[in-house]
């Protein structure tokens, strides 16, 4: 395709037929704004994007001017700046305008920038700061966003959850926090200084994100933002105005250029992405808990997905008339008379697009290496039907179907067919010494996924941990509870015990 016209804010492309596209704007995350535009990025002292202040060193970079001159399109092109630039942005072909097409990304900036460092200053900051709230408020705001969970609507996405979790929390979730339940949450928990400087930030970024007011209330929230900033270094020190908190600034003139904060985010983008991912089909190598599969064949085999049941992945369904490498890869729907085995998955691959070109591994250098974790070791080698061998078997895979077997490079060199046959035998001694350093490569990729898998396990254990402890300390202050009650109103039995208790829940709740 030849490219026949290129104008600021639409290309025409001549190739089958011409297409006009018109461009609007590009939503990326800082680092791939600087990327991209070939400018500095968002840790040096030239790293705002919209006015050329210049950051100051608090132990980070930090920007507390709120007056700085702003950027524009024509100073971009002409690169008079010759601290911010890097280079030459390909885009500069296209005419596009460099500095107002870009708006920030309210998703990375505001919900997993801004409000995030709030919250870690409140929960994680180093006590002598002043600025970390104690346990009971954290244990208090902590019960509240528990209680209301049942109550939220079923329009977002996740629910609150614990502060003990915060670590683990979504962009979702900070966003939730920020327009919604953060204000009830904190108001009765925190001091005044510390609510009032929240409200400014919420309610501002509220109204930027509003279909309703973006248009009559962006120069008003631009000056809460302003404030907001202002007094950030008072409640949480100099080191607070990063690179994040100074984009603030900037949020409105982008609103105005664009619309409400969600028309311009990334969330419809990072949304897309699980859409990608189920498109992906995966292939487990399982072992049957029984001796064998139940059409005789052998202990262990490849399935798609679709052929596992039970949400532990303890079953899977298994036709009657034995199993085709056609039926793997086609990952046929299972059908009513297909058998029910009991498994085990030893292995997961889950990306299988991937040929065994380039780009697959992990990161080079003595870094990645030094930080990897132990490379786990196969005891005893497998063994596998035939049709679970053609299905290794990268050549035989690609001469038929014309793409690379899944778990081809794998790192699963142990496996035999039966009868003692190894996969190097049967792949060609050469074809094998070439790929053994892509192979390791890769086997160490998928090794750092597992070790992933069970790292989240961990984090998820952790988490319900967290809730039981909670549940404990509710159940705590419920005994303590009776016990007052026990004493003020002497009652003859447990009933009206009981009974005295439920009414005054019930004011409780009333108020």
């Amino acid at each position: 395709m030849q490219l026949l016209q290129a104008q600021a804010g639409h290309v025409t492309i001549k190739g089958f037929g011409n297409i006009t596209i018109h461009v609007s704007c590009f939503v990326c995350d800082a680092p791939a704004r600087a990327y991209i535009k070939q400018i500095k990025g968002h840790g040096g002292y030239y790293g705002c994007e919209k006015c050329k202040h210049k950051g100051k060193w608090y132990g980070r970079i930090v920007y507390p001017d709120v007056n700085a001159s702003k950027r524009t399109d024509r100073e971009f092109d002409l690169q008079t700046d010759k601290e911010y630039h890097q280079g030459f942005s390909p885009l500069g072909a296209l005419n596009v305008n460099m500095v107002t097409q870009f708006p920030l990304d309210y998703m990375h900036m505001v919900c997993l920038g801004v409000m995030k460092r709030m919250l870690m200053y409140w929960v994680k900051s180093p006590v002598n700061k002043g600025i970390r709230f104690g346990h009971q408020t954290i244990s208090e705001i902590s019960r509240y966003l528990l209680r209301i969970r049942k109550f939220i609507p079923r329009e977002f996405s996740r629910k609150p959850r614990s502060l003990l979790e915060l670590d683990r929390w979504k962009a979702t979730e900070f966003r939730l926090f920020l327009l919604y339940v953060g204000v009830v949450a904190l108001k009765s928990n925190v001091v005044q200084k510390v609510y009032k400087h929240f409200l400014l930030f919420s309610v501002a970024i509220y109204c930027l994100a509003s279909p309703e007011f973006y248009v009559t209330h962006a120069d008003w929230a631009h000056e809460q933002l302003k404030l907001f900033i202002l007094k950030a270094e008072e409640v949480f020190g100099k080191d607070f105005i990063v690179y994040n908190v100074h984009g603030l600034l900037h949020l409105s003139e982008d609103v105005k250029n664009f619309g409400p904060l969600d028309t311009f985010s990334a969330f419809l983008f990072e949304n897309f992405l699980g859409q990608l991912k189920r498109l992906i089909p995966m292939f487990h190598l399982v072992e049957f808990t029984k001796e064998r599969s139940p059409d005789g064949s052998m202990a262990q085999d490849i399935i798609p997905d679709n052929w596992v049941i039970g949400g532990e992945g303890t079953k899977c369904l298994w036709p009657p008339k034995g199993v085709t490498y056609k039926m793997v890869f086609n990952r046929y729907e299972p059908k009513q008379d297909w058998y029910q085995c009991d498994i085990r998955i030893l292995y997961k691959c889950p990306d299988i697009t991937t040929s065994s070109s380039e780009g697959s591994g992990p990161p080079k250098g003595n870094s990645w290496k030094k930080n990897s974790p132990k490379k786990a070791k196969m005891s005893t080698p497998m063994t596998v039907s035939p049709v679970a061998m053609n299905v290794l078997k990268n050549t035989d895979y690609q001469n038929q179907n014309g793409m690379a077997s899944p778990f081809a490079g794998s790192g699963l060199n142990q496996i035999t067919v039966q009868g003692g046959t190894s996969l190097k035998s049967l792949s060609g001694k050469n074809s094998i010494d070439d790929q053994t350093e892509r192979v390791l490569d890769r086997m160490e990729k998928k090794i750092d996924k597992l070790f992933f898998l069970l790292e989240t396990v961990r984090e998820d254990l952790s988490a319900v941990q967290a809730q039981l402890q909670m549940k404990d300390m509710e159940e705590m202050q419920s005994n303590s509870n009776k016990i007052k009650y026990a004493a003020l109103f002497p009652v003859a039995d447990t009933k009206s015990l009981l009974e005295i208790e439920v009414k005054l829940k019930d004011e409780e709740n009333f108020w």
